[in-house]
Protein backbone atom coordinates (compact mmCIF):
# COMPACT_ATOMS: atom_id res chain seq x y z
CA UNK A 1 0.00 0.00 0.00
CA UNK A 2 1.40 3.55 -1.07
CA UNK A 3 0.62 7.02 1.10
CA UNK A 4 -1.26 7.48 -2.63
CA UNK A 5 -3.66 4.44 -1.57
CA UNK A 6 -3.95 5.36 1.95
CA UNK A 7 -5.07 9.32 1.21
CA UNK A 8 -7.41 8.22 -1.61
CA UNK A 9 -9.14 5.72 0.91
CA UNK A 10 -9.56 8.56 3.63
CA UNK A 11 -10.91 10.70 1.43
CA UNK A 12 -13.23 7.62 0.06
CA UNK A 13 -13.80 6.74 3.77
CA UNK A 14 -14.60 11.03 4.76
CA UNK A 15 -17.51 11.30 1.75
CA UNK A 16 -19.03 8.03 2.87
CA UNK A 17 -19.34 9.09 6.97
CA UNK A 18 -20.66 12.22 5.16
CA UNK A 19 -23.46 10.38 3.26
CA UNK A 20 -23.93 8.11 5.82
CA UNK A 21 -24.05 10.53 8.87
CA UNK A 22 -26.68 12.77 6.92
CA UNK A 23 -28.80 9.15 5.76
CA UNK A 24 -28.62 8.40 9.75
CA UNK A 25 -29.87 11.98 10.76
CA UNK A 26 -32.53 12.60 8.28
CA UNK A 27 -34.27 8.56 7.26
CA UNK A 28 -35.93 6.34 9.42
CA UNK A 29 -33.92 4.81 11.94
CA UNK A 30 -31.94 1.51 10.65
CA UNK A 31 -29.57 -0.99 12.06
CA UNK A 32 -27.77 -1.68 9.25
CA UNK A 33 -26.74 1.79 8.69
CA UNK A 34 -25.87 2.67 11.66
CA UNK A 35 -23.47 -0.39 11.95
CA UNK A 36 -22.28 0.65 8.65
CA UNK A 37 -21.44 4.68 9.89
CA UNK A 38 -19.38 2.99 12.74
CA UNK A 39 -17.43 0.78 10.28
CA UNK A 40 -16.80 4.14 8.52
CA UNK A 41 -15.63 5.77 11.68
CA UNK A 42 -13.11 2.74 12.53
CA UNK A 43 -11.79 2.92 9.21
CA UNK A 44 -10.92 6.60 9.07
CA UNK A 45 -10.01 6.23 13.05
CA UNK A 46 -7.21 3.70 11.77
CA UNK A 47 -6.33 5.77 8.63
CA UNK A 48 -5.73 8.85 10.16
CA UNK A 49 -3.18 6.92 12.79
CA UNK A 50 -1.24 5.04 9.99
CA UNK A 51 -1.40 8.32 7.50
CA UNK A 52 -0.20 11.11 10.17
CA UNK A 53 0.15 9.40 13.69
CA UNK A 54 -2.96 11.36 14.51
CA UNK A 55 -3.41 10.22 17.72
CA UNK A 56 -6.21 12.22 18.49
CA UNK A 57 -7.87 12.14 15.46
CA UNK A 58 -7.92 8.21 16.03
CA UNK A 59 -9.41 8.77 19.37
CA UNK A 60 -12.25 11.13 18.12
CA UNK A 61 -13.16 8.76 15.15
CA UNK A 62 -13.92 5.76 16.85
CA UNK A 63 -15.48 7.51 20.07
CA UNK A 64 -17.84 9.13 17.21
CA UNK A 65 -18.84 5.68 15.88
CA UNK A 66 -18.90 4.10 19.26
CA UNK A 67 -21.41 7.24 19.99
CA UNK A 68 -23.70 6.19 17.31
CA UNK A 69 -23.47 2.65 18.16
CA UNK A 70 -25.16 3.95 21.78
CA UNK A 71 -27.84 5.63 20.24
CA UNK A 72 -28.80 2.95 18.57
CA UNK A 73 -28.66 1.06 21.74
CA UNK A 74 -30.81 3.44 23.57
CA UNK A 75 -33.65 3.44 20.51
CA UNK A 76 -33.90 -0.40 21.29
CA UNK A 77 -35.36 0.50 24.70
CA UNK A 78 -38.11 2.16 22.65
CA UNK A 79 -38.60 0.37 19.43
CA UNK A 80 -39.55 -3.31 19.11
CA UNK A 81 -38.85 -2.75 14.96
CA UNK A 82 -35.16 -2.75 14.65
CA UNK A 83 -32.87 -5.72 13.30
CA UNK A 84 -32.03 -8.19 16.10
CA UNK A 85 -29.29 -9.39 13.39
CA UNK A 86 -27.70 -6.26 13.63
CA UNK A 87 -28.01 -5.49 17.82
CA UNK A 88 -26.23 -8.89 18.33
CA UNK A 89 -23.66 -8.57 21.26
CA UNK A 90 -20.97 -10.52 18.79
CA UNK A 91 -22.20 -6.82 16.32
CA UNK A 92 -20.78 -4.52 19.57
CA UNK A 93 -17.59 -4.18 17.54
CA UNK A 94 -18.15 -0.14 18.76
CA UNK A 95 -17.89 -1.17 22.27
CA UNK A 96 -14.13 -2.48 21.54
CA UNK A 97 -13.72 1.19 19.64
CA UNK A 98 -14.77 2.82 22.84
CA UNK A 99 -12.30 0.81 24.59
CA UNK A 100 -9.38 1.30 22.00
CA UNK A 101 -10.32 5.08 22.63
CA UNK A 102 -9.39 5.07 25.86
CA UNK A 103 -13.36 5.92 26.64
CA UNK A 104 -14.12 4.66 29.70
CA UNK A 105 -17.43 6.59 30.27
CA UNK A 106 -18.33 5.87 26.62
CA UNK A 107 -17.61 2.04 26.26
CA UNK A 108 -19.45 1.22 29.93
CA UNK A 109 -22.52 3.42 28.65
CA UNK A 110 -22.50 0.60 26.06
CA UNK A 111 -21.43 -2.16 27.71
CA UNK A 112 -24.62 -1.39 30.17
CA UNK A 113 -26.52 -1.89 26.80
CA UNK A 114 -25.28 -4.97 24.95
CA UNK A 115 -27.81 -7.91 24.65
CA UNK A 116 -26.79 -10.10 27.36
CA UNK A 117 -28.44 -13.03 25.65
CA UNK A 118 -27.17 -15.48 23.11
CA UNK A 119 -29.20 -14.72 20.00
CA UNK A 120 -29.27 -18.48 18.14
CA UNK A 121 -29.28 -19.18 15.21
CA UNK A 122 -27.93 -15.64 14.19
CA UNK A 123 -24.79 -15.58 15.97
CA UNK A 124 -21.39 -18.35 16.90
CA UNK A 125 -21.96 -18.55 20.84
CA UNK A 126 -18.59 -18.19 20.83
CA UNK A 127 -18.62 -14.64 19.44
CA UNK A 128 -21.45 -13.98 21.89
CA UNK A 129 -19.35 -15.23 24.81
CA UNK A 130 -16.24 -13.09 23.98
CA UNK A 131 -18.25 -9.49 23.83
CA UNK A 132 -20.56 -10.40 26.79
CA UNK A 133 -17.26 -11.07 28.64
CA UNK A 134 -15.97 -7.85 27.57
CA UNK A 135 -19.03 -6.12 28.64
CA UNK A 136 -18.84 -8.12 31.67
CA UNK A 137 -15.25 -6.38 33.01
CA UNK A 138 -16.11 -2.82 31.63
CA UNK A 139 -18.94 -3.01 34.00
CA UNK A 140 -16.94 -4.36 36.87
CA UNK A 141 -18.83 -7.60 36.53
CA UNK A 142 -17.35 -11.22 37.67
CA UNK A 143 -15.82 -12.67 33.97
CA UNK A 144 -15.23 -16.01 36.16
CA UNK A 145 -18.68 -17.36 34.98
CA UNK A 146 -18.39 -16.45 31.42
CA UNK A 147 -14.99 -17.98 31.19
CA UNK A 148 -16.59 -20.99 33.08
CA UNK A 149 -19.51 -21.51 30.25
CA UNK A 150 -17.24 -20.77 27.04
CA UNK A 151 -14.86 -23.97 29.08
CA UNK A 152 -18.44 -26.36 29.84
CA UNK A 153 -19.25 -25.62 25.88
CA UNK A 154 -16.21 -26.15 24.50
CA UNK A 155 -15.17 -22.96 23.34
CA UNK A 156 -11.54 -22.66 23.55
CA UNK A 157 -9.08 -19.77 21.42
CA UNK A 158 -6.45 -17.33 21.97
CA UNK A 159 -9.28 -14.57 22.85
CA UNK A 160 -10.54 -16.40 25.95
CA UNK A 161 -6.66 -17.27 26.78
CA UNK A 162 -6.06 -13.39 26.79
CA UNK A 163 -8.89 -12.71 28.92
CA UNK A 164 -8.28 -15.68 31.38
CA UNK A 165 -4.62 -14.27 31.52
CA UNK A 166 -6.92 -10.73 32.35
CA UNK A 167 -8.32 -12.03 34.82
CA UNK A 168 -5.69 -14.06 37.13
CA UNK A 169 -3.14 -10.89 36.43
CA UNK A 170 -0.73 -12.94 34.72
CA UNK A 171 0.89 -10.55 32.28
CA UNK A 172 3.00 -12.96 30.77
CA UNK A 173 0.42 -14.71 29.96
CA UNK A 174 -1.50 -12.18 28.65
CA UNK A 175 1.13 -11.30 26.26
CA UNK A 176 1.62 -15.00 24.87
CA UNK A 177 -2.45 -14.83 24.28
CA UNK A 178 -2.32 -11.64 23.08
CA UNK A 179 0.49 -12.03 20.55
CA UNK A 180 -1.49 -15.60 19.73
CA UNK A 181 -4.77 -13.58 19.22
CA UNK A 182 -3.41 -10.76 17.17
CA UNK A 183 -1.85 -13.45 14.94
CA UNK A 184 -5.23 -15.59 14.79
CA UNK A 185 -6.59 -11.95 14.02
CA UNK A 186 -4.22 -11.66 11.12
CA UNK A 187 -5.02 -15.56 9.53
CA UNK A 188 -8.57 -14.37 9.44
CA UNK A 189 -8.06 -11.49 7.73
CA UNK A 190 -5.93 -13.46 5.22
CA UNK A 191 -8.95 -15.65 4.71
CA UNK A 192 -11.13 -12.38 3.37
CA UNK A 193 -8.07 -11.33 1.64
CA UNK A 194 -7.99 -14.78 -0.89
CA UNK A 195 -11.96 -14.97 -1.03
CA UNK A 196 -11.80 -11.56 -2.01
CA UNK A 197 -13.81 -10.47 1.25
CA UNK A 198 -11.98 -7.93 1.98
CA UNK A 199 -12.98 -4.53 0.67
CA UNK A 200 -9.64 -2.17 0.03
CA UNK A 201 -10.84 0.74 2.45
CA UNK A 202 -10.48 -2.49 5.37
CA UNK A 203 -7.60 -4.10 3.97
CA UNK A 204 -5.65 -0.06 3.89
CA UNK A 205 -7.40 0.70 7.61
CA UNK A 206 -8.73 -1.36 9.98
CA UNK A 207 -6.33 -4.59 8.56
CA UNK A 208 -3.79 -2.78 9.62
CA UNK A 209 -4.28 -1.99 13.33
CA UNK A 210 -5.71 -4.73 15.48
CA UNK A 211 -7.91 -2.91 17.50
CA UNK A 212 -8.92 -6.04 19.90
CA UNK A 213 -5.80 -5.49 20.84
CA UNK A 214 -5.59 -2.53 21.71
CA UNK A 215 -9.07 -2.26 23.53
CA UNK A 216 -7.60 -5.51 25.33
CA UNK A 217 -4.60 -3.94 26.13
CA UNK A 218 -6.72 -0.67 27.88
CA UNK A 219 -8.65 -3.43 30.14
CA UNK A 220 -5.35 -4.83 31.16
CA UNK A 221 -4.19 -1.04 31.95
CA UNK A 222 -7.28 -1.06 34.23
CA UNK A 223 -6.56 -4.00 36.03
CA UNK A 224 -2.86 -2.65 36.49
CA UNK A 225 -0.93 -4.87 34.36
CA UNK A 226 1.87 -3.24 31.41
CA UNK A 227 2.46 -5.86 29.28
CA UNK A 228 5.10 -5.30 26.03
CA UNK A 229 3.15 -4.02 22.87
CA UNK A 230 2.75 -7.31 20.46
CA UNK A 231 5.16 -7.47 17.73
CA UNK A 232 2.58 -6.58 14.60
CA UNK A 233 -0.53 -4.53 14.01
CA UNK A 234 -0.48 -2.76 17.41
CA UNK A 235 1.13 0.47 16.84
CA UNK A 236 2.26 1.94 20.61
CA UNK A 237 0.89 5.40 19.59
CA UNK A 238 -3.09 3.95 19.76
CA UNK A 239 -1.91 1.81 23.24
CA UNK A 240 -2.35 4.09 26.87
CA UNK A 241 0.22 6.26 27.91
CA UNK A 242 2.40 4.37 30.53
CA UNK A 243 2.75 6.32 33.80
CA UNK A 244 6.45 6.49 34.85
CA UNK A 245 7.75 4.68 37.47
CA UNK A 246 8.07 5.42 40.67
CA UNK A 247 11.75 7.90 41.38
CA UNK A 248 12.12 8.05 37.36
CA UNK A 249 12.91 11.64 36.76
Amino acid sequence: MTMLDLELTLANLLHALGRDGRSVAEGALDAGRVLTLCESHRRLACGLLLADLDVEGFRRSLARGAEAYLGLLVARERRQDLDPYALCASRALPLMDALAAGHGALARAVALRVTPRWTRRMEPRADFLFFHALACEVKGEALAPVLEEASRVGVSSARFEVLEALVAGDVRAFESALEARVEDWHGELEQQRLRDALPPDAANTEARVCLEAVALFHLAHARGLRPDVPSRYVPPEALPPVEPSEGAP
